[in-house]
């Protein structure tokens, strides 16, 4: 089987997580959030870990650009 889609319900403490390593690991992902303001604060949470990575040499600007991108919020 050939997954290349992920749906996470949630953008907490596990769902932000769980869509930053699916979208890592090469899914497209879409990410449920109860309001805009769950979702916004979603993102910036997946922002700040990618800095991290950046910041510490493990992935480059590019490289979190495009896992960024592979995530979508609804």
């Amino acid at each position: 089987m050939n997954i290349k889609n992920a749906a996470v319900l949630g953008t907490g403490t596990m769902g932000h997580g769980i869509a930053l390593l699916s979208a890592k690991a090469g899914l497209n992902v879409t990410m449920y959030g109860r309001t805009d303001a769950s979702l916004e604060r979603g993102f910036n949470r997946i922002k700040s870990s990618l800095k991290l990575l950046e910041d510490t040499g493990e992935l480059s600007d590019s490289e979190c650009k495009y896992i960024l991108n592979r995530v979508k919020g609804v």
